[in-house]
């Protein structure tokens, strides 16, 4: 699946900032491709709980990202070419200040051809591009940046056996921002901004001869500003505001029969923020948020508060906690992933809320090593679910016997990490045990029940080996499977006005099987030249070494009573060759 899941919440609980922008799906499929371009990257931030008032709109975390500045100094590029993807950046100085443009393009399709070749049942076509661009000039105290963001990506499934089943899936993320940044004294700054982006996600199927398509939406608008203040050396003071117009639609047919949903709506935030130097070895960060949100006039506010004390120059403890609230939805299939679409709140249904608490240590033995354990709980209200468990046709089902609200939840677990930084040897372990659970008094006859994403054991270990003009890599991952909901039994019906016999899956307790665990090994290895005036690195990346076929969704044929369900698989061994260069 695709999609970031972090601490038991869905990928909507996890708020993606790129250059302060909201980007509503970024993520790639299959562990291939980073998120986002690392070259165009310049720092990237992560709250994985009880994240600070400056932030909002989720339940979960918060991932920041900021893109590079450019080159002011001279003009300079980076790239590389591989069998299955190409990827160029440029930077360098313009008046007074620089430019950046970066961009990406993947092509499968030859080595999957060669997979195909071999009799593996690949019934994949995917590609995904993005572009990255910046640009700043300095004048004075004023610096003005504008920057923009272009994603897409293309999915197309058929089934080898059977003409009438197949998927194809399109999504991408458009977004521009313009901001603009003012030292008004030694003691305040300045920090305000102008930005649009707009997310689309088009979506058409068959499985068994039963088409379906969906096309969803979002596009926004916002004025953001934050200022912050130095009140002295033991405080400082931010305080800001966020406005946002929302656009939503939604469309969806099944059967010759189609829906279609379109709302407007504003979502307006202040907040304000103090960080305090309590003492040589404790600080602690006090703020809350305020949220107005016009679909039913509701006014929210949200205290944040988080500590932090060093108990000697190698141990710190930590503690956090918050209010979240959440006002847009990502519903979520219990299969395929690539059917999750976002949906607004109507006045009937109360925005999400969370209560997030974290607490934790950090222990640094040397500059060399680096080990972090946190606990952590949410607890959750006021969910949407998909009831999959409701058999759609054109003969009446309507939209409030699909979707579920009024749900609850909470997710805790316990994170350890260790890091290894400096050396020809480096990399790190992260381990996670977690538990989250859902509950909905109309779903599972009231029983609790683990969404989709819920992990019992996730693990990652990631290793470097420097050996001169030798790189060595390796990064081994390990998850629970994913849970869906199985199938208890099979019936028929004749429809009454059509005459017209109907086969369906009856649905077992949800969510009670699981897929099997999921575990890959990635291994690379490289070495640098001089080739021409350029820094060259060679390279061979073998992504899925061992060839682990892991499971990817399950589906059923409710027109053939005699066949088991088909879990489709996901990708076996993908080598390829390329090289890096730098000038």
């Amino acid at each position: 699946s695709s999609g970031l899941y972090v601490r038991g919440g869905g990928p909507d609980q996890t708020a993606i900032l790129l250059d302060h922008i909201p980007l509503y799906n970024p993520s790639h499929l299959f562990g291939f491709f980073s998120t986002f371009n690392p070259d165009a990257i310049k720092d990237v931030q992560l709250y994985k709980g009880a994240y600070p008032a400056a932030y909002g709109r989720t339940l979960g975390a918060v991932l920041d990202v900021s893109n590079r500045e450019g080159n002011r100094q001279r003009f300079s590029g980076r790239g590389g070419i591989s069998l299955i993807a190409s990827r160029l950046l440029a930077e360098g100085p313009v008046g007074q200040g620089s430019w950046m443009m970066a961009g990406r393009r993947t092509y499968l399709e030859p080595v999957l051809s060669a997979v195909r070749s071999r009799g593996v049942d690949i019934p994949l076509n995917y590609y995904f591009y993005d572009f990255n661009g910046k640009v700043n000039q300095r004048w004075g105290d004023d610096t003005f940046t504008v920057s923009t963001y272009w994603g897409q990506d293309d999915l197309q499934w058929e089934d080898l056996e059977d003409e009438t089943s197949f998927a194809h899936l399109r999504w991408g993320n458009r977004a521009l921002t313009a901001r603009w940044t003012r030292v008004f004294s030694p003691t305040l700054f300045g920090h305000f901004m102008a930005a649009g982006s707009s997310y689309e996600n088009i979506l058409s199927f068959s499985f068994f001869d039963t088409p379906f398509s969906v096309t969803n939406s979002i596009r926004d608008w916002s004025l953001k500003g934050d200022v912050d203040y130095f009140a002295n050396r033991d405080h400082t003071l931010t305080l800001g505001f966020l406005a946002t117009l929302f656009e939503f639609d939604y469309s969806q047919s099944f059967n010759q029969e189609e829906e279609t949903l379109y709302q407007k709506s504003v979502l307006a935030s202040a907040y304000v923020q103090d960080e305090w130097q309590a003492g040589p070895t404790t600080r602690l960060r006090l703020g809350g948020r305020g949220t107005y949100f016009s679909v039913g006039d509701r006014l929210h506010f949200a205290p944040r508060l988080s500590l932090s004390r060093a108990l000697s120059e190698n141990i710190r403890v930590k503690a956090a906690a918050g209010m979240y609230r959440q006002y847009l939805q990502l519903i979520t299939t219990e299969t395929f992933s690539g059917g999750d679409f976002w949906v607004p709140l109507d006045d009937t249904v109360e925005p999400g809320r969370s209560y997030q608490g974290v607490i934790g240590t950090e222990w640094n033995p040397s500059r060399r090593y680096q080990l972090s354990v946190e606990a952590y709980y949410t607890d959750l209200a006021n969910l949407v679910v998909l009831d999959n468990a409701v058999a759609v046709d054109n003969e009446g089902t309507r939209s409030d016997d699909i979707f579920k609200s009024g749900g609850s939840g909470w997710a805790s677990g316990v994170e350890v990490f260790l890091q290894r930084r400096t050396g020809a040897l480096t990399g790190w372990i992260g381990y996670t045990l977690g538990w989250t659970r859902r509950t909905f008094p109309e779903l599972n006859r009231g029983r609790a029940f683990p969404p989709k994403y819920d992990r019992r054991h996730d693990l990652s270990f990631v290793l470097s080996y420097n050996l001169g003009k030798w790189r060595l890599g390796s990064n081994l991952v390990y998850a629970t499977g994913q849970a869906f909901t199985p199938a208890s039994a099979r019936y028929s019906l004749r429809q009454p006005t059509t005459g017209k016999v109907e086969d369906y899956v009856l649905s077992a307790e949800r969510n009670s099987a699981r897929l099997l665990p999921y575990h890959r090994l990635d291994a690379s290895a490289s070495r640098e030249f001089g080739l021409w005036g350029l820094d060259v690195e060679f390279f061979l990346q073998i992504f899925n070494l061992y060839s682990r076929r892991n499971e990817w969704f399950v589906q059923f044929d409710t027109n053939n009573p005699e066949t088991e369900p088909e879990v489709i698989k996901q990708l076996p061994i993908v080598p390829t060759l390329g090289f890096n260069f730098s000038f």
